[in-house]
């Protein structure tokens, strides 16, 4: 479970001149019943999803930094 899994999306959107949207993505591994379910619930919000990718790149670039 887990491996090195290899995945494509596509979303095709169509914006005005100037204007602008935002999309979360959520992808993962478990039953969309229960870890889906919990995972839409923990960022329905983007801001809270915006928080949390925050905290995924800190720990990397602390990971990285020499």
């Amino acid at each position: 479970m887990g491996d090195n899994a290899c995945g494509v999306f596509q979303a095709d959107l169509s914006l005005k001149p100037g204007e602008s949207k935002e999309l979360l993505v959520l992808m993962g591994i478990g039953q969309a019943e229960v870890e889906g379910r919990a995972a839409v619930d923990a960022f329905s919000d983007l801001s809270k999803a915006g928080q949390e990718l925050d905290g995924v790149k800190s720990y990397w670039h602390s990971r990285l930094s020499p």
